[in-house]
């Protein structure tokens, strides 16, 4: 079963901008006006993108790229983002949303708060203070968390919608399978702006994937 524990927003969003139950200001980065949030990616487009990630990895299994098994194991991440070469912001992000860990109708993060909503299964990271500023700019880049193979890119999609996007947009987002077989998601990147390594190269922990966008 693949995970994705971290999806990228700029914005307002690492993996979606999101409805929250209750809405909240990130942890550091100054103020934050909050828009009305709601699902950017819809059932049927997580759908689609889980299928599409199915049939990358059967294919680059079949070429011998990916192990026919993976080995059970804790696959421990580092921090998805860091700041362009040339920019030194103090607090450049914030956090509005983590994994949500009940899977029952309540809602709990890793802390024992509730800074999530119910079914939550990434972290949302918003770059601030002036995040369209910081998009503009190429100033926060998003990095591999985790060493592993990309499976799937996504890009050539509007990354100036942010919260008024409707549910037929997509994103542009770089896959990553980790050795234990879980999968990254790095979504809400700016356009045109993802790594030129191709579906099947690997990544070092720490490598750049692409510019955080809306």
């Amino acid at each position: 079963m693949t995970k994705h524990p971290f999806i990228i927003f700029c914005c307002l969003v690492f993996w979606i901008t999101l409805q929250a139950q209750i809405e909240r200001d990130p942890d550091g980065g100054g103020s934050f006006s909050s828009y009305s949030l709601q699902d950017e990616i819809t059932p049927q487009q997580n759908n689609a993108i889980i299928y599409e990630l199915k049939k990358s990895v059967l294919n680059l299994t079949q070429k011998g790229i990916l192990p026919l098994t993976y080995q059970p194991m804790i696959t421990g991440f580092q921090w998805p983002i860091k700041q362009a070469s040339g920019f030194n912001d103090n607090g450049y992000y914030g956090i509005t949303n983590y994994v949500d860990e009940d899977n029952s109708a309540g809602i709990l993060e890793y802390n024992c708060g509730n800074r999530t909503y119910n079914g939550h299964q990434g972290t949302d990271i918003a770059t601030w203070p002036f995040p369209w500023q910081k998009m503009l700019l190429n100033a926060i880049q998003i990095i591999a968390a985790a060493p592993g193979t990309i499976i799937y890119k996504s890009d050539g999609n509007s990354d100036t919608s942010c919260a008024f996007c409707p549910s037929y947009c997509n994103w542009n987002a770089v896959y990553v399978m980790q050795t234990d077989g879980s999968v990254a998601w790095y979504g809400h990147m700016k356009t045109n702006s993802q790594t030129s390594k191709t579906v099947g190269q690997t990544v070092a922990l720490g490598e750049f994937l692409g510019i955080v966008g809306s």
